[in-house]
């Protein structure tokens, strides 16, 4: 009898989206989960040994449940041991079978081809309990059904999501701590940030999580244009997520950037997630942001040619 959940999903998305729904807890909440259910995040944390705390709305009551993370792999691979627990985050039997396994562990993989993304699901019970085992078997059918319509809540997810991003990426010729530290650093940032014709200038930066980051930028055309970031999740050297706005508005759009090593070069993706599609349309059509964002990440790539070859 098989005692392993095996669930392949092809989702019409790049990766980078996909795996910003496993890890943003903001995202989380609106599509984990079985149908009819909605998710409440009440603890999340992204690191191994962090947890995610969640509760499942429903009439009869509500039910709580956790994660564990083991293993977290951007932006491909993220391992966990799943359970239901109470409402302080201990561990608790399942409230509709009392045979089901305390503990499943989880392994999530995501590979990437041609913009689309093949999601692997794998779980197995943590126990030796012949019973428990055998329970687990026999309920695999309906228990990959639960799964899959947790999975075509992600996949409307992130349509809905893709409709409102811009995903820029671009392979530099440099080790991922020296496109971190030019990233990050606003002595180095301030000599390439921004498209082309622009120069900007830091007036304030605390890289922390809740820190800010005040720059101006003056356009090709004089301009001013004081801007306002704010960060939400620091993961050196991997990853950055932060709220983008200005002196008026501080939460313009979230930007997710993926720093992934690639033998001694690095990967930059840079996913900027507007409010509707409408303020999406906006920015591409009358601001240029895809351009903008292609022609950011060649100034940085130029940057660091120059840092290397010592110019």
């Amino acid at each position: 009898m098989p005692s392993e959940l095996l669930i392949t999903r092809e989702l019409d998305a790049p990766r980078d989206l996909v795996w910003r729904a496993w890890t943003d807890p903001a995202q989380l909440g609106r599509w984990w989960g079985p149908k009819g259910m909605p998710t409440h995040v009440e603890k999340f944390e992204l690191k191994p040994g962090g947890i995610f705390h969640y509760r499942m709305e429903r009439p009869e009551g509500d039910w709580w449940g956790r994660f564990v993370f083991r293993e977290i792999k951007p932006p491909e691979k993220l391992v966990f041991v799943s359970s239901f627990s109470d409402a302080k985050g201990g561990l608790t039997r399942a409230p509709f079978w009392d045979k089901w396994p305390l503990e499943i562990e989880n392994i999530v993989t995501m590979v990437e081809n041609a913009g689309k993304t093949t999601l692997r699901l794998q779980g197995r019970p943590l126990t030796k309990d012949a019973t428990e085992l055998e329970f687990f078997g026999n309920q695999l059918e309906g228990v990959s059904q639960g799964y899959g319509g947790t999975l075509d809540q992600l996949a409307a997810h992130v349509a809905e999501t893709l409709g409102r991003s811009v995903l820029i990426e671009r392979t530099l010729d440099a080790p991922i701590e020296m496109v971190w530290e030019a990233w990050t650093n606003p002595n180095h940032a301030d000599q390439w940030w921004g498209p082309n014709g622009f120069t900007n200038k830091t007036e304030k930066h605390e890289l922390r999580v809740g820190g800010v980051w005040l720059y101006t930028m003056v356009g090709p055309d004089g301009r001013v244009f004081p801007n306002r970031q704010e960060y939400l999740e620091i993961e050196k050297p991997n990853r950055l997520v932060y709220k983008h706005g200005d002196d008026k508005n501080h939460d313009m759009f979230r930007a997710t950037v993926m720093f992934t090593q690639e033998g001694g070069k690095t990967r930059v993706s840079l996913c900027t997630l507007f409010p509707s599609k409408e303020a999406r349309d906006t920015m591409v059509e009358k601001v240029g942001a895809i351009e903008g964002g292609k022609q950011h990440l060649a100034n940085l790539g130029d940057y660091l040619k120059g840092v290397r070859h010592g110019g």
